[in-house]
């Protein structure tokens, strides 16, 4: 199976001037992060995506998510960590936690304020 982590556990302090993660800075009316995930559920291939997200922002994140793609079965939210390798790790025990994944089994990752990969991207 193919998994996705989307990691948006950051909460862009070096970038000044904005009051939130820069994930949820809107592009063409939508945060970032939408764009982001939406790329990923384009793909078939992908089994589930899972986006960890920053400490104080868990609830945001599920909202911007529930509104953007509603109850989206391929798509949960967990806690990120208080760094990059951190968020995956808990991303990647959230995925094993859920459905038991196996070595042959991969995980895709991507930033979640990285929102120009496509859905050719992925599959490639």
């Amino acid at each position: 199976m193919i998994y996705a982590a989307i990691l948006a556990g950051g909460i862009g302090r070096r970038m000044s001037g904005s009051k939130m993660p820069k994930q949820f800075l809107e592009l063409e009316g939508k945060p970032l992060l939408v764009h982001t995930v939406a790329a990923f559920l384009c793909c078939e291939a992908i089994a589930h995506i899972v986006v960890a997200a920053a400490k104080g922002w868990l609830d945001e994140t599920e909202d911007i998510l529930n509104d953007a793609f509603g109850e989206e079965p391929r798509l949960s939210v967990t806690l990120g960590g208080v760094d990059r390798l951190g968020s995956m790790q808990n991303a990647c025990i959230f995925l094993g936690d859920r459905f038991g994944i196996a070595p042959e089994d991969m995980v895709l990752t991507q930033d979640g304020a990285r929102p120009f990969v496509t859905p050719e991207m992925i599959d490639a």
